[in-house]
C-alpha cells in the first residue's frame, strides 16, 4: 500500500501526532516493529499506535506473527488434506477440538485414558510443545481428567476455518469439501471416535448412532450412500441430528469403510466394534 502523502496526512494523524510522526509510525510498523515497541518509542499505548495504522488503512498483523515460536509446529499441516492422519485428526478436531479463531489457537482435548490419541496428534503435526493433564471445573460426578494439547498458530487456525472448523461450530458444522473421497474412511473414523457410539441391545442386532448438526448429517448421509452404506437421519432436536446405521449389512460395510483405512483410531471404540461384529 502507498503511504498517504504528507500533504493529506493531517486528516489521518490522531490528536497529539504530527503528519511526520504518523508517517514514521507506518514506516516502523511495515519494517517489522511491533505496536508495543513503537508505542514505547513514542511514549503511548499500543492501542494508540493501532489506531494510527487503522486510520491509514494499514493491515495489522497478529502481534505474535514475527516472534520466534517457543515450540515448533508444522503450520502447513492443514493446507491440504492429503493423508489418512490429516483426515482423521481434522474430523476429531471437529468433534473434540476447538478453533479459537480470534486468538489463533487450536485445542484438542480428550479424556486422560485416551491420551495416546492426543500424543499421536502431536507427533503427526510435529508439535514440540507439552501435553497438559487438566481437571475439569465441573460438578458433574463423572467428570474425568483430560489430556489437552493447545497450539497457537494463525495459519493453522485460518486453514481449519476454511475447512469448516470455526468457533462455536457444534450446531452449524457442514460436511467439508476439502477432504478427498479416498480419505473419507479416515475422516469418518475421526467422527465416530469423537461423536459416535455403538449400541448393543439385549434383543436385535447392534447399530451405530452418530450425533452432529443437521447440515453435516445430510452431507455424511450422501457420502455414505455413495459408498454403498445405507443410513437414516433423524432431526429430532433443533439443530441436532442423529445419523443411524441399523441393518446388519450396512453395519458391517460401515466397519470396513472406517477400519480398512490405515491411520490412528481410538482403541476402546475399535475393540467394542470388533466385539459387535462377532455377534
Amino acid at each position: 500500500m502507498r503511504p498517504i502523502p504528507a500533504a493529506r496526512m493531517h486528516k489521518y494523524a490522531p490528536v497529539g501526532f504530527t503528519p511526520t510522526q504518523a508517517m514514521q509510525i507506518i514506516e516502523l510498523y511495515k519494517s517489522g516493529r511491533s505496536m508495543a515497541k513503537i508505542g514505547g518509542f513514542f511514549g503511548v499505548a499500543d492501542s494508540t499506535i493501532q489506531r494510527v495504522l487503522k486510520r491509514n488503512s494499514v493491515v495489522c498483523r497478529a502481534e505474535n506473527e514475527l516472534r520466534p515460536r517457543r515450540y515448533y509446529v508444522d503450520e502447513s499441516y492443514f493446507d491440504a488434506i492429503d493423508g489418512e492422519e490429516k483426515a482423521y485428526f481434522l474430523r476429531l478436531l471437529f468433534a473434540d477440538g476447538c478453533n479459537h479463531d480470534g486468538r489463533h489457537s487450536i485445542t484438542l482435548k480428550l479424556r486422560q485414558s485416551d491420551a495416546a490419541i492426543v500424543y499421536a496428534f502431536r507427533r503427526s503435526i510435529r508439535y514440540f510443545g507439552p501435553i497438559k493433564i487438566i481437571t475439569p471445573h465441573s460438578n458433574y460426578a463423572n467428570a474425568q481428567r483430560q489430556a489437552c494439547c493447545v497450539i497457537t498458530s494463525r495459519r493453522l487456525s485460518q486453514q481449519l476455518t476454511k475447512c469448516g472448523c470455526h468457533t462455536r461450530k457444534s450446531l452449524t458444522l457442514k460436511f467439508p469439501t476439502c477432504v478427498p473421497e479416498k480419505h473419507l474412511g479416515s475422516f469418518v473414523r475421526g467422527f465416530f471416535d469423537g461423536d459416535g457410539t455403538i449400541c448393543i441391545p439385549t434383543k436385535g442386532p447392534p447399530f451405530v448412532t452418530l450425533t452432529c448438526s443437521h447440515p453435516f448429517a445430510d452431507g455424511l448421509n450422501a457420502a455414505l450412500l455413495r459408498n454403498g452404506i445405507w443410513s437414516t437421519v433423524q432431526h429430532l432436536r433443533p439443530k441436532v441430528a442423529y445419523l443411524n446405521i441399523y441393518t446388519r449389512h450396512a453395519f458391517r460395510s460401515f466397519y470396513r469403510f472406517m477400519y480398512d483405512s490405515p491411520g490412528p483410531k481410538l482403541p476402546r471404540k475399535a475393540e467394542k466394534f470388533d466385539r459387535a461384529m462377532k455377534m
